[in-house]
């Protein structure tokens, strides 16, 4: 993904931008939620949540390439600790495009990841499943 520059949304603007595309998404309206994490990620590049939240959008939408990008920044901005949720999805992404081997990477390295963190039990089980499914 380019080097993004900020924009000048305000923060009050930002938690907003987070909230309204947080609730479209919960909802599951990807193509509506999709102009909202992209306008998110411009105010907020650093800011891990964003691209993840771009990248959800993207790839729930079905277009797994473009998110690629997407959960890359995000985990790049997470710096040494990786969160075990952008490494399932940057997995399911890479799955999804041909990269077996690069996908089964992230898989590990979230399930790895995962078993620190009672609360990120489901994320284990699923990057636990998939890596399974994926070495048979």
């Amino acid at each position: 993904m380019e080097t993004l520059q900020g924009s000048q949304e305000q923060p009050d603007d930002i938690a907003a931008l987070k909230t309204a595309a947080d609730l479209l998404m919960e909802q599951a309206r990807w193509s509506q939620a999709l102009p909202l994490a992209t306008r998110l990620l411009l105010a907020a590049p650093c800011d891990p949540s964003a691209s993840y939240r771009l990248g959800t959008c993207l790839q729930r939408m079905g277009r797994p390439a473009e998110a690629l990008p997407a959960f890359t920044h995000c985990l790049m901005h997470q710096g040494d600790h990786p969160g075990p949720g952008p490494l399932l999805r940057l997995g399911e992404c890479l799955l999804a495009t041909g990269h077996r081997d690069e996908a089964l990477q992230c898989l590990d390295a979230c399930v790895e990841i995962s078993r620190s963190d009672p609360s990120h039990r489901h994320l284990q089980s699923a990057a636990a499943h998939l890596a399974d499914r994926l070495r048979r």
